[in-house]
């Protein structure tokens, strides 16, 4: 009697004797069958060494674009921590103009004073004009040059301002103002000596 693996076993080898026979039937591989087939497999390496040389230039450039991009975006950053403190600095000067000519203006000597002075540029500039276009700008020079206007203080100055509920001495401005004009004054002639 025959078992159920007996007949599995019998149904299996029958197939591998009919698939044998049908192999030596069939055409044997040649050496150029075998030439073709290492063609191949040569040409298929060299597409898969290609593909993968591409993939690592294009990781490459997405490193470095990614690096440029973060380098952008910390530059970015800086630039509006910048703009942030322009925009807040401005506004200080903007609220520190507001009180110091509020102040200014309550002082009434103080206030003539930045009138007169604010006079004295724009006349000064005038004049400045007119020499210049003088053609008798040397002589008016050297005249200049020998008379040099320095006023005489007989005792020491004293301006104050109530600035925030603290009084400031601002003589020591004021004179740091005069010497700018007297340098301004002098570079302002500089052109004539040249000449």
């Amino acid at each position: 009697m025959l078992t159920h693996t007996s007949i599995v076993t019998s149904v299996i080898g029958s197939i591998a004797s009919i698939l044998g026979l049908i192999a030596l039937s069939a055409p044997r591989l040649t050496a150029s069958d075998i030439e073709n087939v290492e063609a191949d497999l040569i040409q298929d390496l060299a597409d898969q060494a290609k593909a993968v040389r591409e993939s690592q230039e294009r990781l490459a450039l997405s490193r470095e674009e990614l690096s440029r991009l973060e380098q952008e975006r910390a530059e970015i950053e800086l630039l509006v921590r910048q703009v942030s403190l322009q925009v807040f600095m401005e506004e200080q000067v903007k609220y520190i103009s507001f009180e110091v000519e509020k102040r200014v203006r309550s002082d009434t000597v103080f206030d003539g004073l930045i009138r007169s002075y604010d006079e004295a540029k724009v006349r000064l500039n005038e004049l400045n004009g007119q020499i210049i276009s003088s053609g008798r700008a040397e002589t008016i020079s050297r005249i200049l040059k020998e008379i040099q206007y320095r006023p005489a203080l007989t005792r020491p100055r004293r301006m104050e301002i109530e600035f925030m509920g603290k009084t400031i001495n601002i003589a020591p401005a004021v004179s740091i103002i005069e010497k700018g004009v007297r340098w301004y004054m002098a570079q302002l002639k500089r052109p004539f000596l040249l000449k």
